[in-house]
């Protein structure tokens, strides 16, 4: 399905690729692209695909020399990420979302966690998300991890040093399915990236089909990594999608694909949210 060079960087330490797709989210990702240039160790690219680009993006992505993929209108998170992940130059990519933040060493703490676990040559591994809002047991989250809504209100400072403390307030999860997701390259070509289909709903369910179809070709190891943070202001795109319409289409599509909902498959077969007990 893809075309692409080889890769240069085979192995994790070699870097990662990360794809963020963005549309007309100017302000946001400037500082989700900041903080991956800031906090980041290893040798990683960073590959948009701009949706539109009105707003200024398409200018800063090339003022910036970013690899980047543009259609004129917005087609879509699943065919954006497909077209952008084209340019991938690694061997491992990891999907980002533009309205969250990097914390420091947050990608040498994911590639510890893999190594130290001998990680099999299929994984899904998601950085600990921490959240100001909401309640969702499997993150970081509660008004007392409220760091910023904004880029304005953004309070890098305090966040950075609160991090020993927000280390140690989680634990390994299993079944997790969100962005940010890391995988190998080899994996993502596998199963054909996302199912562009998702697009009708707004992207809404393709994470958990993207984990349906690791699933299938053996991935068993779905795991979060405490140490490893990333701040996350809270969907901002994605709300211009929300709704009852596009959640119906999504778990319809997800159903018909796969032959049982999405629910099903999150809590009984990936047992989301349930301490991860080691590779599988």
């Amino acid at each position: 399905m893809f075309n692409r060079q080889p890769v240069r960087g085979v192995g994790l330490k070699d870097g990662i690729s990360i794809l963020i797709p963005t549309w007309n989210n100017l302000p946001y990702l400037r500082m989700c692209v900041d903080s991956l240039r800031r906090h980041s160790r290893l040798d990683n690219e960073i590959i948009l695909h701009v949706n539109d680009g009105g707003d200024g993006t398409l200018e800063y992505a090339r003022r910036e020399g970013l690899k980047h993929t543009r259609t004129e209108k917005n087609v879509g998170l699943c065919k954006g990420i497909n077209a952008c992940s084209e340019l991938v130059t690694r061997g491992f990519v990891c999907y980002f979302n533009d309205d969250m933040c990097a914390l420091p060493e947050w990608d040498a703490e994911m590639v510890d966690f893999i190594d130290r676990n001998r990680m099999p040559d299929v994984f899904w591994g998601c950085p600990m998300l921490i959240e100001g809002f909401g309640k969702n047991p499997d993150f970081i989250s509660g008004p007392k991890y409220d760091f910023g809504r904004t880029p304005e209100t953004y309070d890098e400072r305090r966040i950075i040093a609160s991090m020993d403390r927000m280390r140690t307030a989680q634990v390994a999860k299993s079944g997790v399915t969100w962005a940010p997701c890391l995988m190998p390259l080899a994996a993502w070509d596998r199963v054909g990236g996302f199912t562009e289909e998702y697009d009708e709903a707004g992207g809404f369910g393709s994470d958990p089909d993207l984990a349906k179809k690791m699933w299938d070709i053996g991935c068993r190891n779905f795991f979060s990594v405490p140490r490893s943070l990333v701040y996350h202001f809270g969907s901002i795109v994605t709300r211009r999608y929300s709704g009852e319409r596009t959640r119906i289409v999504s778990r319809s599509i997800f159903s018909r694909r796969h032959g049982l909902t999405v629910e099903r498959f999150i809590n009984d077969v990936l047992r989301r949210g349930t301490p991860w007990e080691g590779v599988k």
